[in-house]
């Protein structure tokens, strides 16, 4: 019986090591039966898929569409011309000082960049500044440097509209140059005759500084004012000069004092002037006295103003005082000149009228000559 059990223990053994070699457990706990829960990713490759493919299953190509506006401009420059062809641009071309009203060329270089979402069908809108009107509606082609790519529209109201065709999805290096023939607008554009037109383009806002033509009217003026309006004793003066914007070269102002006054001293200034579009002058501050010398006459009567600067193209005021010498005299008269190496002289002269009051002693004689009567 015991060599039985001893048997049966022997065999168990060796069962149990059969068992083990092979990696199966006798028995297991409900524990050890409950399957590990795994992260669970899950596929977007399918989704991702279907959502690139419509109802036929085509792929469709999903592109953003271009937007419109200065934001995401395809202008790269403006520039503006006469129709002679002569820059309008007071930095780099000064001399040129266009009238309201007169017609301008404004010249838009255009580009889209290789790699650009523009198709068949598309387009791009911007606005003309205010300072541009336009006697009508006009269309044309939209040209680049291989051809057509497009047609335009220009409305009355200023709004410019680029349709584009198929070229522009078939060539790359796209550019081209787009023209509107305009007028300065006599309504919009007020104040000084030194304005700046902006123009948002792809680097930024471009500005154009135009100084522009006052109405007509003479270059030098000259008036007076007497320090009373009865019995006065002093005469402010004032000459406006070069009211034109000329460029003058070694400009110089001779203003002789009449007889019956003298120059008050100390009391010559010069104030620089700033041109408004109907013909006045505001005065935008003095001037430096470095830029101009004062020279007196071989008398020391009258003076001279003699600008530093070889060429003078901006506009001056110069005051000055008399005081009245001759109170005998009831108008007084002064004649300014402006001259320069490059313009004819021009003129101008003022004269001052003054009321006198009748001497107390000439008074009282009517007064007792009337009462003998």
């Amino acid at each position: 019986m015991k060599k039985i059990s001893s048997l049966c223990l022997v065999l168990v053994l060796v069962i149990n090591s059969i068992f083990f070699s092979l990696g199966i457990p006798l028995s297991a706990s409900a524990e050890e039966n409950i399957p590990s829960e795994e992260p669970v990713t899950e596929d977007h490759s399918v989704q991702e898929e279907m959502d690139t493919k419509n109802t036929t299953g085509d792929t469709v190509e999903v592109i953003i569409p271009p937007t419109t506006g200065d934001s995401a401009t395809i202008i790269t420059n403006v520039t503006l011309e006469t129709t002679e062809g002569e820059l309008i641009d007071a930095d780099k071309n000064p001399t040129n000082q266009p009238l309201l009203g007169s017609e301008v060329i404004i010249k838009y270089e255009w580009k889209l960049e290789n790699g650009h979402n523009y198709k068949d069908g598309d387009i791009f809108e911007f606005q003309l500044p205010e300072q541009f009107e336009l006697y009508n509606e006009f269309d044309g082609d939209l040209v680049a440097g291989f051809g057509t790519v497009g047609t335009f529209v220009v409305t009355k109201d200023g709004k410019v509209t680029f349709i584009f065709n198929g070229n522009v999805e078939t060539h790359s290096n796209i550019s081209g140059t787009f023209e509107v023939w305009s007028i300065f607008s006599e309504t919009t554009i007020t104040g000084s005759t030194h304005q700046v037109i902006k123009f948002p383009i792809q680097s930024g806002e471009l500005e154009i500084p135009i100084i522009f033509k006052e109405k007509p009217g003479k270059t030098i003026e000259k008036s007076g004012k007497p320090n009373t309006n009865y019995n006065a004793s002093s005469i402010d003066w004032t000459v406006d000069v070069n009211k034109h914007l000329d460029t003058i070269a070694k400009a110089v102002v001779k203003d002789p004092i009449e007889e019956g006054q003298e120059l008050v001293s100390g009391s010559i200034k010069i104030y620089s002037l700033e041109m408004q579009l109907d013909g006045t002058a505001e005065i935008s501050g003095e001037l430096d006295s470095s830029l101009y010398n004062i020279v007196k006459t071989e008398d020391g009567k009258d003076f001279e103003i003699h600008f530093v600067s070889d060429e003078i193209n901006a506009a001056y005021r110069i005051a000055y005082t008399t005081n009245i010498t001759d109170v005998d005299k009831t108008t007084y008269s002064n004649t300014a000149t402006l001259s320069g190496d490059n313009i004819s002289n021009a003129e101008a002269t003022s004269t001052v009228s003054v009321r006198r009051g009748v001497h107390l002693e000439k008074e009282l004689m009517t007064t007792i000559l009337q009462s003998k009567r």
